[in-house]
């Protein structure tokens, strides 16, 4: 009887691995190969679900953007859930969070010459965007406010979280926080 596989799931898996090895190795890393070594399967088994190294790298810009979507609007969704800690769920204090801007800025490169890395690239500006705003929405009252409000928080959050990603240590945990709260406080 054939091994049923969910073809999703496994992407998503080989997707994660790209993302581990942009993460610790950078982009020039990423080959068929080295996926497959570092997942512990064949080429051919990597090659099944996609074309080439383009093709990973697509599928895992994606999907490094739809993670940490995910883990906003979950916390978003949870009990006491506000603007806040929503993004402190976005910082990278912890690995998954931390390996997602690794991935992020070494993908910028990529999106200066490339249309479709760069559309994918304005899609998650917007996408953000569109997610900051309507938290905004919910806890401002001046709605003439709320579309700024969002670009200025989304391009400080971006700098303090390239920062924080690259220097961990002159950024804990603690300090992204403070620096969020003190933020927001200013609102």
């Amino acid at each position: 009887m054939p091994l049923i596989v969910d073809h999703d799931a496994r992407r998503d898996e080989l997707s994660a691995v790209v993302a581990q090895l942009i993460a610790t190795r950078g982009l020039e890393a990423v080959t068929v190969r080295a996926t497959a070594d570092a997942a512990g399967y064949s080429t051919r088994v990597v090659s099944h679900y996609f074309s080439g190294k383009r093709e990973l790298l697509l599928y895992c810009y994606r999907y490094i953007s739809e993670r940490s979507t995910r883990r906003l609007v979950a916390e978003m969704q949870k009990p006491g859930g506000n603007l806040e800690t929503a993004l402190f769920s976005l910082l990278p204090f912890h690995e998954e969070a931390r390996q997602e801007w690794l991935v992020w800025v070494a993908f910028w490169g990529v999106a200066i010459a490339d249309p479709e890395f760069s559309e994918i690239q304005r899609q998650q500006f917007s996408e953000s965007q569109e997610v900051i705003l309507s938290l905004v929405s919910a806890e401002h009252e001046d709605p003439d406010d709320h579309q700024y409000l969002a670009k200025e928080i989304l391009a400080a959050l971006m700098g303090m979280a390239v920062q924080a990603a690259f220097n961990p240590r002159e950024w804990p945990r603690r300090r992204q926080e403070t620096f969020i709260h003190r933020l927001l406080d200013r609102r």
